[in-house]
């Protein structure tokens, strides 16, 4: 009763707590959003080198050291770190946001690696690749129902209409069909 009382008497001061809440409602459906969806940017390049049977320290020296030491004055660099472990080689470089865009960053990572020339004979040629953060939007099942098993032709036969519907709409860059056991024949 007094909240009442006391509301009909402070009109103003009511609807500016109530402003306050929506607002503080707005803000909190904001930052929740950035929690569920969050921007995540990785212009991010790895080079990773295997050296088969080698130690951590003769990758470190042999591989590692040589390829850092050809990117790491490149221009459009942020940062460089690199992971020597047995038998492999990882060298990540971030590309700095304000320098360029990472396709240029790569191209000039790239033509530094290849001109790397003192790698031992039995690594294996250098891999340079973008990282590239890709999440599923959308998965999608086929379920059976009564505890039956749909014959193989026939799951396959809905895998691809569905494959193919997916891939007609606008804006999907990729369709992954997965746990469609391989085709098997017998013969007794």
């Amino acid at each position: 009763r007094f909240f009442a009382d006391w509301s009909l008497r402070n009109k103003t001061m009511v609807h500016l707590l109530v402003v306050a809440w929506i607002g503080a409602a707005v803000f909190g459906f904001i930052e929740i959003r950035r929690e569920f969806f969050p921007e995540i940017s990785f212009d991010s390049i790895r080079i990773i080198t295997v050296l088969p049977g080698a130690t951590p320290e003769d990758v470190e020296r042999l591989v590692t050291d040589p390829i850092e030491d050809a990117v790491v004055d490149l221009s459009g660099l942020d940062h460089v770190e690199s992971f020597s472990t047995e038998g492999r080689s990882e060298i990540v470089v971030l590309v700095d946001p304000d320098a360029a865009t990472v396709a240029e960053v790569l191209r000039d990572v790239e033509r530094a690696v290849d001109l790397v020339q003192e790698l031992p004979d039995e690594a294996e040629e250098p891999q340079v690749l973008e990282n590239k953060f890709e999440a599923p939007v959308l998965v999608a099942a086929i379920l059976t129902t009564g505890g039956g098993d749909l014959p193989w032709e026939t799951r396959k036969r809905l895998a691809d209409r569905l494959e193919d519907r997916f891939r007609a709409v606008p804006g999907v860059s990729s369709v992954v069909v997965a746990g469609l056991p391989n085709r098997e024949i017998h013969v007794e």
